[in-house]
């Protein structure tokens, strides 16, 4: 019976949270000599007899404890920082429980991506029509060199659902926001011949590149187009192998998925007058009219293919 009666102040002690103190019942069952509980041992001291009853391990519960298992949590009970690169650029991410079986990522990318750094040379674009300073319009007879750069700016909420909370796969579902610009800068000519020589530059001048494609040049003669591609809000779905919280300090993650962004395009600026870029935008959809279905729906969606290293803060 005095045994039993022990068991019961233990388990007692435990159900308050008391494995960090001393508890001392002498007082209650006072044929017993002390009870001593902490972190680490159960020691019964009976009639100068010391019994070891074992070991109980505790477990941390509040925020930045490294005790906790890596699959357990709620909001800022585990917190893991990552760095990765991918098809939208490289970035970063801050990850966070919701609950066991669902992260959440925070994080966000970037792409300046300029192919003359790259060794490439503009590209050049022959016999399009323009309509010059003076309002007449001249058909297939300018050139221009015009030098593609990208830039994709984009922050994420991105939510990984875990079948199993303990496992390395999840499905991924969340959204980027931000806008992917691409910029479009040259010079362009009246006229180019056969042998490459080419007449003075195009001052003013509205070009028409085809398709819908009207941009504008300065008083130089020079393009500083710039278009944004898809929206500003794009759904992303994914699959993710590896973990938001790493199981160890360091852990790795790969991440295969597509963003729909939606094949749009809208002129930003390119020189000329608000009503210029105006205009110009109301002819840009036939960009998409005039190319292969395939194509036009493919461009709905931009692949997304990243690799992270996380490390885990606590």
């Amino acid at each position: 019976m005095k045994r039993l009666n022990l068991l019961i102040i233990l388990l007692t002690a435990f159900a308050i949270n008391a494995v960090t103190q001393e508890v001392v019942v002498a007082d209650v069952l006072p044929e017993v000599g002390e009870v001593t509980i902490n972190a680490e041992t159960v020691i019964i001291a009976e009639d100068n007899a010391v019994v070891n009853i074992g070991t109980q391990k505790s477990h941390a519960t509040g925020i930045g404890s490294n005790k906790r298992e890596y699959y357990d949590g709620y909001p800022f009970q585990h917190l893991a920082i990552g760095i990765n690169v991918g098809l939208y650029g490289p970035g970063f991410e801050i990850n966070t429980p919701i609950i066991p079986n669902i992260k959440a990522r925070v994080g966000l990318n970037y792409i300046g991506l300029n192919l003359e750094s790259f060794g490439f040379s503009a590209f050049e674009v022959d016999g399009f029509d323009y309509i010059d300073a003076n309002g007449v319009k001249q058909k297939e007879a300018a050139s221009a060199d015009i030098m593609p750069e990208l830039k994709f700016l984009n922050g994420k909420l991105l939510f990984d659902f875990l079948p199993s909370k303990k496992g390395i796969f999840a499905f991924t579902a969340g959204v980027y926001i931000g806008q992917n610009k691409i910029g479009l800068t040259g010079t362009a000519y009246e006229w180019e011949d056969e042998d490459g020589r080419r007449g003075d530059r195009l001052a003013n001048a509205t070009l028409n590149f085809g398709d819908g494609v009207i941009v504008h040049t300065d008083a130089n003669g020079e393009v500083d187009a710039h278009v944004r591609w898809g929206n500003v809000v794009k759904p992303y779905f994914g699959l993710t192998l590896g973990r938001a919280i790493p199981k160890h300090r360091v852990g790795f993650k790969f991440e295969l998925g597509a963003i729909y962004q939606k094949a749009r395009f809208k002129l930003l600026s390119d020189g000329g007058t608000g009503e210029a870029v105006a205009e110009a935008n109301d002819n840009m959809d036939s960009i998409l009219d005039n190319l292969p279905k395939g194509v036009s729906k493919a461009l709905n969606f931009w692949p997304m293919l990243s690799l992270q290293l996380t490390y885990k803060l606590w």
